[in-house]
């Protein structure tokens, strides 16, 4: 039995589907180093029933966000592959992932048909966790919200620190970065009567642990930790949402 000849590549059918589109769906085609010397490509759209084509171009493309902790500084990196009349960036910062500040704008590219990296140092980041996104701005005044990112502070000159606060069922606890070995830790109310008590071990390569507050009523509490020789670290208070 004769079989047809495979198409070689860069012709003949071998490099086209059919998209089998539903009503409402859209799709988006993203083109990545289709030829290494320059030469140009010709795409051919054959759409029915209603389908059409836009070949506007993102005026952002994100390619990363991240945020780094270097105490007692947070780095906040970000890049793009392309940029089309893009005016600013403002970094946006909070401590529960809920509230979020403004501190800071870097201006953008403009336009750029390559890969832009860009850098804001947080010089007065918080105490644990500083949750970051970024505002892009186009020159026309059109504002985009980029995804959130994380960077966490332990705590600092044998202080603790919490996080979030307000806290909901889980309070995360930072201890100092050279500490390890056992804790107890305790939860008091207002009137300084212990209702949780909790032994934790703490340790040095990640000094960050949890304490579980399910079942505690809303409201202000404080924790305190204590080493097995009795010391004690720095106290700090929270409210219970």
């Amino acid at each position: 039995m004769l079989r047809p000849p495979k198409p070689r590549k860069g012709s003949g059918t071998g490099w086209v589907k059919n998209i089998q589109a539903l009503a409402g769906q859209v799709f988006a085609l993203y083109i990545d180093n289709f030829s290494a010397t320059g030469q140009a490509l010709t795409l051919n759209w054959q759409l029915s029933s209603g389908g059409s084509l836009d070949c506007s171009v993102l005026p952002v493309e994100m390619l990363a966000l991240e945020a780094t902790a270097h105490d007692p500084k947070v780095l906040v990196e970000w890049s793009t592959a392309t940029e089309q009349n893009s005016s600013h960036f403002n970094v946006m910062r909070s401590a529960d992932n809920a509230s979020f500040t403004h501190i800071g704008t870097v201006m953008a590219a403009g336009n750029a048909q390559f890969r832009s990296d860009y850098l804001f140092v947080d010089e007065a980041p918080f105490r644990g966790a500083n949750f970051y996104r970024l505002e892009q701005v186009d020159r026309d005044g059109t504002a985009k919200r980029s995804k959130t990112v994380v960077a966490t502070l332990g705590g600092a000159d044998g202080r603790l620190s919490i996080y979030p606060n307000p806290a909901g069922d889980v309070l995360n606890i930072l201890f100092p970065k050279a500490m390890a070995g056992p804790v107890e830790a305790s939860i008091l109310d207002a009137l300084g009567r212990v209702v949780l008590r909790e032994a934790i071990t703490v340790d040095g390569a990640g000094p960050a642990a949890q304490f579980g507050l399910e079942g505690l009523a809303k409201g202000w509490y404080n924790l305190r930790a204590n080493r097995p020789d009795g010391t004690k670290l720095q106290s700090e208070g929270f409210f219970k949402e």
